[in-house]
């Protein structure tokens, strides 16, 4: 899991900083003018860092209030996105008005209107990663479904399944978000998709299982215990793993049996 997520890491940082010398040579909003490229490639390479890095910390930020906080569900993505892209964009256009005023130069343009590009800049940034995300997800659905044996499509669980490479497929644990991926776990093993744990829910609608957690679905045939840690409800599945239970969903978990 590790080594995947690191990669995947590392690929968007490769990513951003490619972006960040392409700018720099363009030299656009009249950065070609102004400086020389040693320079230009300071000054973007600065600004692109600076608004990825706020981008991931801005949307940890987010899952964290909601899940710690609030106890509440996740935001829908297209809301979590354009709320990143407000925050992200006040602060980028303070940042990049601070950069030019450290580098001695003057800008063309007030606050306002430098916020407004920034701002409908990200947003399309925004959409065309999600676009990439989505076109991703279903390339690499398709790709696992054409891998192996055809599973009966007669049960929801049999469905979902199909994401899963065939030597992983099998009765379902649960799952657990980890960023955009989704790690399912079956008896016969794990594997990491890519997947929102709110699609998953709605493929899996109908199965003997429930979300127990903003980050966790349990199959009810895996507990093998419920217990107290403190005043926190935890599930003990037959795999091993120890699942926590969010306050929120344990009047209903209480009323289906499970915390009996």
């Amino acid at each position: 899991m590790k080594f995947l997520l690191t990669n995947n890491r590392m690929r968007e940082a490769m990513t951003v900083i490619a972006v960040g010398i392409v700018v720099a040579i363009i030299g656009p909003f009249g950065s070609f003018h102004e400086m020389t490229l040693p320079w230009r490639a300071v000054y973007w390479l600065t600004i692109v860092v600076l608004a990825w890095a706020q981008w991931a910390a801005f949307d940890r930020l987010i899952d964290w209030l909601a899940a710690k906080a609030f106890d509440a569900p996740p935001w829908p993505w297209w809301l979590q996105g354009v709320a990143i892209s407000l925050v992200n964009a006040i602060a980028l256009t303070a940042e990049v008005l601070a950069l030019r005023q450290l580098l001695g130069l003057q800008s063309p343009i007030g606050f306002a209107e430098l916020f407004a590009w920034v701002l409908g800049l990200s947003l399309v940034v925004y959409a065309l990663v999600s676009g990439l995300i989505l076109w991703a997800r279903h390339a690499a659905e398709a790709a696992v479904s054409s891998a192996g044996p055809a599973l009966p499509d007669v049960t929801a669980e049999g469905r979902f399944l199909r994401r899963l490479p065939p030597h992983k497929r099998g009765d379902l644990h649960c799952l657990r978000t980890e960023d955009h991926y989704l790690r399912v776990y079956t008896v016969a093993g794990e594997a990491l998709i890519l997947l929102r744990l709110k699609d998953a829910l709605r493929e899996l609608e109908g199965c003997d299982g429930a979300q127990v957690h903003r980050s966790f679905w349990v199959a009810r045939p895996a507990v093998r215990e419920a217990y107290r840690r403190g005043r926190k409800w935890r599930l003990r599945l037959s795999n091993g793993l120890d699942v926590p239970v969010s306050e929120r969903f344990v009047p209903a978990l209480r009323e289906a049996g499970w915390l009996g």
